[in-house]
């Protein structure tokens, strides 16, 4: 037999399971926050080349008062 084949046949499940939980463990974290972190990345960059609005009238408030007419 050669090495690799020796290699593979000391590997049993008991040694194997936790090796692999632990990288679905990782795995899963990093999956996690890296989706996070490009939506956090994605608004950061909308945020940043959106233009400023003008607003016309923005000395006045935008809302009415009870009886219709706009409030000083």
């Amino acid at each position: 037999m050669s090495a690799p084949n020796i290699l593979l046949a000391y590997l049993s499940p008991e040694t194997v399971l936790p090796v692999t939980s632990i990288v679905a463990a990782i795995a899963g974290g990093s999956m996690l926050l890296t989706r996070r972190l490009i939506r956090l990345l994605v608004r950061c960059f909308r945020g940043a080349l959106r233009r400023p609005q003008r607003t016309a009238g923005a000395s006045k408030p935008h809302f009415q008062s009870r009886d219709g007419v706009l409030a000083p």
